[in-house]
């Protein structure tokens, strides 16, 4: 797989008009998914709506003095359905995936892949998460892009406690949809 930097990060937060709309899913560190949508809601600001679960600590880490943008709380996987649903004149929605709406409802996550990759027709939609989980995997199959950087601490291969640095600086990615810059 290819390499990539947090440069992968500009490429799906800002469709620049060329290349509108989308369906990506982004597994990053907290501080590298704050970074992120900072820059999107520099762009683009009351054209943005950010929808967050139970435990948002992305949204809780922005900065949002001075900036307008709604925020949408989804407290059930059913009511982020609806969300998305009723978000048909939104041009970005950032979705912080919380694992926690899906106890209820784990039938449901694949619904919601599918319903962001519709709402994408139209819309870019971006599903954030720290890390991956059974949900998640079940919504990243409708993603057109996919992009995964590596917590810091991941060890991966060679004796235990040893850790090459090689794997642990991998980024996993699958690309079938452009996507525009944006600076961060």
């Amino acid at each position: 797989m290819p390499t990539m930097t947090h440069a992968a990060l500009r490429n799906i937060f800002s469709p620049d008009g060329e290349t509108q709309g989308g369906f990506a899913v982004v597994i990053a560190p907290r501080p590298a998914l704050v970074a992120a949508a900072t820059g999107c809601l520099r762009i683009h600001g009351d054209r943005l709506l950010y929808v967050s679960g139970n435990y948002p600590p992305v949204l809780t880490s922005l900065d949002r003095g001075g900036r307008t943008f709604r925020v949408r709380r989804a407290l059930t996987a059913y009511q982020l359905l609806s969300i998305l649903d009723e978000a048909w004149a939104e041009e970005t929605i950032i979705i912080e995936h919380d694992r926690g709406l899906f106890d209820d409802a784990p039938e449901t996550a694949a619904a919601i892949g599918r319903a962001c990759a519709d709402r994408a027709s139209a819309a870019t939609v971006i599903l954030i998460a720290r890390r991956p989980d059974e949900y998640l995997r079940q919504m990243m199959v409708r993603a057109a892009a996919i992009v995964h950087l590596p917590q810091r601490e991941e060890k991966c291969g060679g004796a235990p406690g040893r850790d090459t640095g090689h794997a642990a600086r991998r980024v996993a990615t699958q690309r079938r949809q452009n996507h525009a810059p944006l600076d961060l």
